[in-house]
């Protein structure tokens, strides 16, 4: 039981997940950026579900944080580290 507390105690969020691998895409080149969604190439590093990726790059556009373009992302204004 201790085991499993400590697993829930250390493992990163959903929202923490979503907000590394957006800061990895950025780091990426402007042309990789541009062949892929922001979604999929946060799937494709996670294993999270499309609707927990959508539901937080959804929040952070709405609040201004981040810009994506048809999907794409284009801008990171600033990511708080928590949501």
């Amino acid at each position: 039981m201790a085991a499993e507390v400590l697993f829930k105690l250390v493992s990163p969020t959903v929202f923490e997940q979503v907000r590394y691998q957006l800061f990895e895409l950025m780091s990426k080149p402007q042309t990789l950026r541009e062949s892929i969604t922001a979604e999929n190439y946060i799937r494709g590093k996670t294993r999270l579900s499309r609707s927990a990726v959508m539901n937080v790059l959804s929040a952070l556009k709405a609040g201004g944080y981040i810009t994506i373009l048809n999907g794409h992302l284009k801008e990171i204004k600033h990511i708080p580290a928590q949501f």
